[in-house]
């Protein structure tokens, strides 16, 4: 992505691999990320990245399907 990021810190992988496929299905573009250590500190150190404009709608998504972000940044 070219544009602007936001990075979601997720639980775990498998929860990120779910949130890129959510998103994805729905129109939002969301690469699978290993955020650097100060972003992971709650959890597994797995995320989510999507452009800034949509992140609130991703997030907003993500908890209505049951995917709780962690930390957005």
């Amino acid at each position: 992505m070219n544009k602007a990021e936001t990075v979601i810190t997720l639980r775990s992988l498998t929860q990120s691999i779910k949130a890129k496929k959510l998103l994805s299905a729905v129109g939002i573009g969301a690469r699978v990320v290993k955020p650097g250590a100060q972003r992971a500190e709650k959890g597994c150190g797995y995320g989510i990245a999507t452009e800034s404009i949509q992140a609130e709608r991703a997030e907003k998504l993500l908890r209505e399907n049951g995917i709780t972000p962690l930390t957005t940044s």
